[in-house]
């Protein structure tokens, strides 16, 4: 008997009925969060609070839209993992400055605010182990075939070493392991409920890859990592940038792009006392390195220097796929660009204006140019090579010497085909070449080739003599900073406490997994898996890893391990040889295909449920105004029409209020545009007014009763009444 199509269409029409009234409850929750005033900063920014009540509304409707269909139990336990994780987030501190994120103390995790993402995380804990029953055996069957007990411990340790920072607070260290142990266990058992609950006919259907999405995977995936970037680079970053080095390279890139080297000394030196910049007396200069600001010029003259990351990180996409799809294979390739474009750590540090991502596209357009060599022999990509190894040296002079190690000696290894002498030859006079314009850069900055200007930065404004160097001893390092640098001097035990909190940090911002990072990475170095055709990737990381060490800062916390980031693509490959060697093990215990499609979908939905997590937690949480930077001057130029006829004077609490005015300077002094000078009292401020004569006087200054944000508190003003206030 057929139905009518009446009777059809009304049963279409109940059935979306009931979906629109299911996923009701989950859109109010989430629309309260968006809009409720107790989720929002004075400015009307989201709290990361509100986003986790968001994102779990959101959770909730997407289980009222799988309901009673056959991916009702995958998306339930899906929306529990979102779930968990987001209340896990709210009980980690991490403040939008240069410390190290850990969980809140027992007494602030049962703060009424808090608590009920306390029992968030209880009641997921419940649901999993419910829910989880029946892999219990499976999980007993196949898990002594694959690790030894020695090996399980090994691998227990170093997950633990990795997700727990050390602290003096032994009882707050206790309650982290916990915690800690807690989630990470939690959090792995979930994602294995929601791998295990995908319909088996999703597998047999992606067996292979299309041809169509093969050939264009990497350029979409660099789409997309630009796209990501740059709307972080705007809404989170607001197009400036936030610590203390990159407002130097871009004040940098702003004079490089009119054609100086270094500018004149200011006016007075109290007045325009940027954090990172030097002056000598007759040169005021930046302390970085040229290679970063020379690059980020390109955007200064475009007018969107904040895009000139995102873009690079476009490039690195491409560059790591070509690269890794000739040492090993197409498959491998498009899993390490997937797994890239997910990264917190990669999207983040590729959204602010630092030099790191240019960095990474220098090591693996070297790399390639090595590869090419090899297989064509003509000469040319070596000394290509080496432009790309000298322009790195240009950036980051440490990685440019570390990096370059590997690279050369990766291309001169014994197995495979070696590139020729001449080629050889050309890599290292092209590397001497282009890497020894920093050379000449220094000696027109200090007068000294072998002296840079952020060693005299350091010695004469920031540290003293001698302290901020490479090498070991009592008098290198300690700076005050107790909770990056706890022990004076540097020694054994300071590379430890370094090694130790740049893994800390890689081990979270790599992916985010609930679960830590590392976990596949780890996998590959217990069971002493690393072939001949890792060595590149291999050489990387240790030399890094090993080679950092000899100084004696760990980089600090901004934007992950940055003093790592070499090391970035290197753990993102190992993870999945990782995940891949985890596979092979099964399939020799025989495992059905099954089981090894689902270790393989393991990581890609833990990257998913980090994604709508960790980098929306991130951006309106720590990176909201990090460092105190913002764009606020900006906006007060615009809306007070500031013009070329102005000079603000800005009252600054920190180093950081003038360094966020600073930022809005033109190029040089001399140029055309608004004055921005520190308000360092009356004295400093008769000589400022008289080198910019004729010109209207205003003055902000921020108010921490109200959110802290700068404001204009006075003007415009005449000259003849500024110096007549005291």
């Amino acid at each position: 008997m057929s139905t009518s199509p009446n009777r059809k269409t009304a049963t279409m029409g109940e059935s979306l009925l009931s979906v629109a009234v299911r996923i009701l409850p989950g859109l109010l929750i989430a629309t309260a969060a968006l809009q409720a005033q107790p989720f929002h900063r004075q400015d009307g920014s989201l709290l990361p609070a509100g986003w986790a009540v968001a994102i779990s509304g959101l959770a909730l409707s997407l289980v009222a839209v799988a309901w009673r269909t056959r991916w009702q139990r995958f998306i339930a336990m899906l929306a529990l993992a979102i779930f968990g994780q987001a209340c896990a987030l709210q009980l980690i501190n991490a403040p939008p400055f240069g410390i190290y994120q850990r969980f809140f103390p027992l007494r602030d995790l049962l703060a009424p605010s808090r608590l009920p993402f306390l029992f968030g995380l209880v009641l997921q804990t419940v649901i999993v182990i419910w829910s989880t029953r029946e892999l219990w055996p499976s999980l007993r069957r196949w898990l002594p075939g694959l690790l030894t007990i020695r090996q399980l411990i090994t691998l227990g340790w170093l997950t633990l070493a990795s997700a727990v920072l050390l602290s003096r607070d032994l009882n707050h260290y206790a309650l982290e392991i916990i915690f800690t142990l807690w989630i990470y266990a939690v959090s792995a058992l979930n994602l294995a409920a929601v791998v295990a609950a995908v319909p088996n006919t999703i597998f047999q259907r992606w067996q292979e890859i299309p041809d169509g999405l093969d050939r264009r995977l990497p350029l979409l995936a660099a789409a997309w990592t630009t796209a990501i970037c740059a709307l972080i680079a705007w809404f989170a970053f607001e197009g400036v940038p936030h610590i203390s080095d990159s407002v130097s390279y871009f004040i940098q890139a702003k004079y490089f792009s009119t054609g100086h080297l270094y500018l004149p000394a200011p006016p007075d030196d109290a007045s325009f006392n940027v954090s990172h910049l030097f002056n000598d007396g007759t040169k005021w200069f930046a302390y970085g390195f040229p290679g970063w600001p020379a690059v980020l010029t390109i955007g200064v003259l475009a007018g969107v220097p904040w895009l000139m990351n995102p873009m690079l990180a476009g490039i690195v996409i491409i560059l790591a796929h070509s690269l890794v799809s000739r040492l090993h294979d197409r498959r491998t390739a498009h899993a390490v660009v997937l797994l890239l474009t997910v990264s917190p750590w990669f999207l983040f540090t590729s959204s602010s204006l630092m030099g790191h991502t240019v960095s990474l596209v220098w090591t693996l357009a070297a790399a390639l140019a090595v590869e090419k060599e090899r297989r064509s022999g003509r000469g040319l990509w070596g000394a290509a090579a080496g432009v790309f190894l000298g322009a790195l040296f240009l950036t980051r002079p440490i990685e440019g010497v570390l990096v370059g190690g590997a690279i050369g000696l990766w291309a001169l290894r014994s197995t495979g085909k070696r590139i020729k002498l001449r080629a050889v030859a050309g890599l290292v006079a092209a590397s001497i070449l282009v890497g020894g314009l920093d050379f000449v850069y220094n000696h027109a900055l200090t007068g000294d080739a072998f002296y840079p200007p952020h060693m005299k930065w350091a010695d004469e404004k920031a540290y003293g003599p001698g302290i901020d160097r490479l090498g070991f001893g009592l008098d290198v390092g300690n700076v005050g900073w107790p909770h990056l640098d706890a022990f004076p001097g540097h020694g054994l035990r300071d590379v430890i406490a370094n090694t130790h909190m740049n893994a800390y940090a890689a081990n979270f911002e790599l992916f985010g997994w609930g679960f830590g990072s590392f976990i596949f990475v780890f996998l590959v170095l217990i069971l002493g898996e690393l072939r001949r055709e890792d060595w590149l990737f291999t050489a990387i990381a240790i030399s890094i890893i090993g080679g950092q060490t000899v100084y004696w800062f760990s980089g600090g916390p901004d934007f992950g391990a940055r003093y790592w980031f070499q090391a970035l693509i290197p753990f993102v490959f190992f993870t999945v040889r990782g995940v891949s060697l985890l596979q092979t093990r099964l399939r020799n215990l025989g495992a059905p295909d099954g089981v090894l499609w689902r270790v393989a979908m393991f990581p890609v939905v833990a990257s998913l449920v980090a994604l709508l997590n960790v980098v929306p937690w991130r951006s309106v949480g720590k990176y909201h105004r990090y460092r105190g930077i913002s764009a606020d001057v900006g906006r007060i130029a615009k809306a007070y029409r500031f013009g070329n006829d102005s000079l603000v004077f800005v009252s600054s609490r920190t180093p950081d209020d003038y360094d966020s005015a600073a930022l809005f300077n033109p190029p040089t002094l001399q140029s055309p545009g608004t004055i921005y000078a520190l308000d360092a009292g009356p004295v400093h401020r008769k000589i400022v007014l008289r080198y910019f004569p004729g010109r209207r006087v205003w003055f902000l200054s921020g108010a921490p009763e109200q959110d802290g944000r700068l404001r204009v508190v006075a003007g415009p003003l005449l000259p003849k009444d500024v110096e007549a206030m005291p």
